[in-house]
Parts: C-alpha cells; sequence; structure tokens
C-alpha cells in the first residue's frame, strides 16, 4: 500500500481507477454541525452585496449583459472578479 492511501480501505480503487469503489468503501457521513465553518470574510461580504445589487436590478430591467461569443464551459472564462462591475 503506498504511504498516501495509509488510512483508507482498501479495493478496486488501488489497482484502476474505480471512484465508486472508493467512495463506497471510504465514505463515512458528517453528522456535526457547521461550527468549523469561518464566518465570511469582508471581501466576500463586499462582493455578495454588488451581487445582490446587481440582481435586484436584472429583476427589474432584465438581464444586463450576456457573453454571446464564448460557448459556456467550466474552463471557457476567467474567474468571476472579471465580470463583476467596479463600484463607481
Amino acid at each position: 500500500m503506498l504511504p498516501q492511501w495509509h488510512g483508507f480501505q482498501a479495493g478496486k480503487w488501488m489497482k484502476e481507477i474505480n471512484l465508486r469503489d472508493f467512495i463506497q468503501k471510504n465514505y463515512s457521513p458528517y453528522t456535526g454541525d457547521e461550527s468549523f465553518l469561518a464566518p465570511a470574510s469582508d471581501r466576500t461580504q463586499a462582493l455578495w452585496e454588488k451581487v445582490k445589487d446587481l440582481m435586484a436590478i436584472e429583476r427589474e430591467k432584465g438581464i444586463l449583459d450576456a457573453d454571446t461569443g464564448v460557448v459556456s464551459s467550466i474552463t471557457s472564462h476567467h474567474p468571476g472578479r472579471e465580470y463583476i462591475p467596479k463600484s463607481s
């Protein structure tokens, strides 16, 4: 067993790419609460305020802008900060 696999239950996943087997052998549900989460940062809260304002404007006026030149996929666009307008 490779050292990085220490602590995991053995299975087919060790000899072949088999995500289903890995999950079935090693999954255990989390039964705790949300106390381990950190609160949203000031930057996150400021960004969320901008997003909420833009969503309200879109509900009122309709879609503000759409990129019709790029087919959408998980890798087709740069990180979101380029698409959120700066405060004026």
